[in-house]
């Protein structure tokens, strides 16, 4: 088990390398990627842009966020 992780923490030294960050602080939305359509990629920081403190205590809650914040419940994690 001490190997896998020490395998797998190198790999994702080896991919922030790649994105030419050279400290895991410096990741952000911007830098992760998903496929939305076939022909469309966006990065995370297009897909779920930056909430201003309290934003989701609004009403309603901001749209790139409600299907999540309907789906999620205090009672289960």
């Amino acid at each position: 088990m001490r190997s896998f992780q020490a395998e797998t923490v190198a790999s994702f030294l080896d991919l922030l390398g790649a994105a030419g960050l050279e400290h895991p602080g410096q990741l952000g939305p911007q830098h992760i990627l998903r496929r939305v359509e076939s022909w469309r990629v966006l990065s995370y920081a297009e897909i779920y842009p930056f909430l201003e403190t309290g934003a989701l205590l609004t009403d309603p809650v901001p749209g790139e966020y409600e299907t999540a914040w309907l789906a999620a419940s205090g009672a289960a994690f």
